[in-house]
Parts: structure tokens; sequence; C-alpha cells
């Protein structure tokens, strides 16, 4: 069984705030495949403890940018 407390607690030891390390905690719990954030001290410690997350933590801008580029999102229709 998963135990966020613990999950959160690691997460705070790797150098992550104690509620972003409660709220990437809770990403993982709910299986997310990336989590979006414009917090550029989430990403600093994320990107410094990649292993750590089974997840890409990623700038939402960036992402969608990317995620464009490769086809992989639908453009909105224009009316």
């Amino acid at each position: 069984m998963y135990n966020k407390s613990r999950r959160a607690e690691e997460l705070e030891k790797s150098g992550f705030d104690t509620y972003d390390a409660i709220h990437l905690a809770s990403a993982e719990q709910a299986g997310v495949d990336v989590f979006l954030t414009t917090d550029e001290q989430i990403m600093k410690v994320a990107n410094r403890n990649k292993k750590l997350l089974p997840f890409l933590v990623e700038n939402p801008v960036k992402w969608r940018r990317t995620q464009r580029r490769n086809g992989l999102l639908l453009q909105p229709s224009r009316r």
C-alpha cells in the first residue's frame, strides 16, 4: 500500500519543500505521467533528482510546445 506521508518525507529529504513534497507524492499516487508547474524551485530540485520521480516535471508552456511540435496535441479549431 502506498504511504503518501512517508513518500513526502523522502521527497522532502531530497530537497523539496514540505508542501511541494506532499503535492508530488499525491501526483505519484495518482499515477500521473507529467507534473506541470511554473514553480522554478520544484523544477530545479526535480531536475537534480530525475531518478527519484516516476514522472516528468515540466513547465506547462514548454510541455505544450513540445507536444504540439511532436504532433501529440490537437490544435484548437478556429471558428
